[in-house]
């Protein structure tokens, strides 16, 4: 069984947001830090993934609620398994029961690339007028896994699964992690 720190709410406010204070057990896992002041994070209980922001509240944490509505989630002296924020994103997609998942292949599809004098980077072209950029045809050529960020390509693996709004999870990926709602990914 694994052991991520926990979360004991103590204390609940609303007002212009909804912040939950209370306790942390620790501020890392493994040896890396995934508790800090104005860090995002995530709380996972019972299937449920919550992100929020933590802030520094003197010898307790706040967790800040990015959605108002899932304060109805919430009782003091509850317990919550922490994610940072790479980690719960993951979490976030594969245990999220309302994702359709179907497989599809994946085909190139048209980019946008701009350049300034940091370099040159490529978007998926939308359909609409590419204004500073230029359109580039067939330049959107891969994609990568949202859990493991495996590429996902013509040439390579060009078969994975896909949920709206654009989220790809390679074959390995859906059938060890999405299908059982497993989080043993986690590092």
């Amino acid at each position: 069984m694994v052991e991520y720190p926990r979360f004991r709410v103590v204390e609940t406010q609303e007002e212009d947001e909804v912040t939950l204070l209370g306790s942390v057990t620790t501020t890392e896992y493994g040896r890396q830090t995934w508790i800090g002041d104005g860090w995002l994070g995530f709380l996972l209980r019972d299937g449920k993934v919550i992100p929020g922001r933590w802030r520094a509240h003197g010898q307790q944490w706040a967790f800040v609620l990015e959605r108002r509505q899932d304060i109805d989630s919430f009782r003091c002296e509850a317990q919550w398994d922490v994610l940072d924020g790479y980690w719960g994103e993951r979490a976030e997609i594969v245990l999220d029961t309302s994702r359709q998942w179907r497989k599809r292949r994946f085909e190139l599809s048209d980019a946008v690339e701009f350049r300034s004098e940091k370099g040159r980077w490529r978007v998926r072209w939308d359909g609409t007028e590419p204004g500073e950029g230029k359109l580039i045809k067939g330049g959107w050529d891969h994609e990568h896994c949202a859990i493991r960020w495996e590429t996902i390509d013509v040439g390579g693996q060009p078969e994975a699964y896909f949920s709206e709004p654009n989220t790809w999870v390679c074959e390995d990926c859906f059938n060890r992690f999405v299908i059982p709602k497993s989080l043993s990914f986690i590092e």
